[in-house]
């Protein structure tokens, strides 16, 4: 990933109160390998608020 690249779309379906864009970092695809992508996003650059 890239500075300035689009992570993914947002959208509202099912049951929201508005659109929002699920966003998660895996270190292999079973769940439970899952990092904080603020950290992740911190440590690359990113402003995180």
């Amino acid at each position: 990933m890239t500075a300035g690249r689009q992570v993914g779309p947002s959208g509202a379906t099912g049951n929201v109160t508005g659109p929002h864009l699920h966003f998660e970092i895996r270190t292999t695809p079973d769940c439970g390998s899952d990092l904080d992508p603020v950290g992740c996003l911190r440590a690359h650059g990113v402003p995180v608020g």
